[in-house]
């Protein structure tokens, strides 16, 4: 049987193994670039007349060049790891890590002074140069794991649009939904042709939508909007003009976009979860601010009926995509009133 590690402890032993191989590699390092430096310097690989001028030198030289190489990694995967595009961020970690190189060079001079009371000596040459290899280094490895965590996103965006393209399919194409549909298309026949043609009409533009955007992975908010209007229609048509929508700020959504469907999900949700009805009737406010689509609603709960078990898999389904993009959706009772908050990607 497998060890039953918890998270934490896995989390621990994983950072444990990372400082150790980077101790490892920059410990490798100091071996090269000593090794390189001599030969340079001396024209000799080994220039120590003893094993204990070889210690001397490592206990002279090494701390510099760890400080200096924790530094440069703390430059490049931390302080301006967030910094675009990357041309921007290439210059701000040369000019920070010639800052550092300046700094650990003083405090060396300084420690050479008050321990061993005598002026210390730095090649500054050399310091820039090791600086430089170790900077390279450090730009190396970042561009790469950032390319592999780029390429794992991806692969990691396609798993999750094929597990959630059949469960979108379950929440879009309902059946209880479409049975609704064709009860309210029945109903309409014999009493209103017209109102049953706008309501055909309404609903293949709802699912012509959906099927046309089942492979999108964002869709602008215009279109969005657009299809939205058809869906709202065929509510209009279903809960017999007591479902009502209003629209503020559609100048404001430009050529932004959303994920697919969010609209229709986020509507469908107060239908699910309200009691819709001629005494209250439902009427959603959606408006586009400058950074986010604010959806809200008042809250009816239903009474004496039986409740639809939920899933929560249309918020959900919003939730991880935004995620993914890099936004965070909110959706939270707010007094009686259900507020829906989902950002432009």
């Amino acid at each position: 049987m497998c060890p039953n590690y918890s998270l934490t402890e896995m989390e621990h032993k994983e950072k444990v193994k990372r400082t150790a191989w980077y101790l490892v590699g920059v410990i490798v390092y100091y071996a090269w670039f000593q090794t390189f430096y001599n030969m340079v310097a001396f024209d000799d690989i080994f220039p120590y007349e003893d094993f204990s001028m070889l210690l001397e030198g490592f206990g002279y030289n090494f701390l510099p060049i760890f400080s200096l190489f924790v530094l440069n990694t703390l430059i490049v995967f931390k302080l301006t790891a967030q910094v675009k595009p990357e041309w921007l961020k290439a210059t701000i970690d040369v000019g920070l890590s010639i800052l550092a190189t300046a700094v650990v060079n003083m405090a060396f001079l300084g420690v050479q002074s008050w321990l061993f009371h005598r002026q210390g000596k730095v090649d500054w040459a050399g310091t820039l140069i090791n600086d430089f290899l170790m900077l390279l280094i450090n730009e190396v490895v970042f561009f790469i794991l950032h390319y592999r965590e780029s390429m794992l996103r991806e692969e990691k965006q396609r798993h999750l649009a094929t597990r959630l393209q059949f469960d979108m399919l379950k929440v879009q194409i309902n059946p209880h939904f479409l049975f609704n549909s064709l009860n309210i298309l029945y109903s309409l026949t014999s009493i209103d042709t017209a109102k049953s043609q706008e309501f055909i009409m309404s609903l293949s533009q709802v699912y012509r939508y959906l099927l046309s955007q089942q492979q999108m992975q964002k869709v602008k908010v215009k279109d969005e909007l657009k299809f939205l209007e058809s869906y709202i229609n065929v509510l209009s048509i279903r809960y017999h003009d007591s479902f009502f929508v209003d629209f503020e700020g559609k100048e404001r959504a430009g050529e932004h976009e959303v994920v697919p469907y969010c609209m229709q999900l986020l509507i469908e949700n107060i239908t699910k979860h309200n009691a819709i009805r001629a005494e209250h009737p439902m009427r959603v406010s959606i408006k586009m601010d400058a950074d986010k689509i604010v959806v809200s609603n008042p809250v009816y709960p239903k009474i004496n009926a039986p409740v639809e078990s939920s899933t929560g898999m249309g918020l959900r389904y919003i939730t991880e995509l935004c995620r993914y993009h890099g936004r965070q959706f909110r959706a939270e009772n707010r007094e009686g009133t259900f507020v829906a908050e989902l950002p432009y990607l």
